[in-house]
């Protein structure tokens, strides 16, 4: 049996932006999740968030998230001024892996309201974090067949 809790929250507030579905089949589900959308519940969102949100619109209450350990490969694409642009590999994941990884180098993404400092200001959401997972590959764990995934959104500098 599997038992699943989710707190509420009261009054929580409608994120204005839409995931967007790019593959389902029985075992996988791939998504765009855009900019101040939570992947998992955390803080004042529960609802409002990329997992609940793909948990009601498939009909699917067992969706899960990735595993832990917390690996990346991290490259230089392109300068611009002060800002670097990075290709970002993570082989292994946690919550905000990326973002933390970053941080700890001295190069924080842009607009990040956590780290490395944590700001306590309301979403502006014409100002998103600039981190965005253009592609998406690994092996099928149960099939191993390669799969292939690519991002229909675009991040400006």
């Amino acid at each position: 049996m599997r038992l699943h809790y989710f707190r509420e929250v009261p009054n929580e507030k409608v994120i204005p932006v839409q995931e967007e579905i790019l593959h389902v089949d029985e075992p996988l589900v791939v998504a765009d999740k855009p900019h101040f959308l939570p992947v998992t519940p955390t803080g004042e969102y529960v609802e409002q968030t990329l997992l609940r949100r793909l948990i009601r619109r498939l009909d699917n209450p067992h969706l899960v998230e990735g595993v832990d350990n917390s690996e990346t490969h991290a490259c230089v694409l392109e300068k611009n001024g002060d800002l670097w642009r990075y290709g970002l590999s993570p082989v292994t994941g946690k919550t905000h892996q990326l973002r933390v990884h970053m941080a700890a180098l001295g190069a924080g993404i842009c607009n990040d309201p956590f780290y490395p400092q944590l700001v306590n200001e309301q979403d502006d959401y014409a100002r998103p974090l600039k981190l965005l997972a253009q592609s998406l590959r690994f092996e099928d764990p149960l099939t191993g067949e390669v799969r292939y995934f690519e991002s229909r959104l675009k991040l400006d500098w």
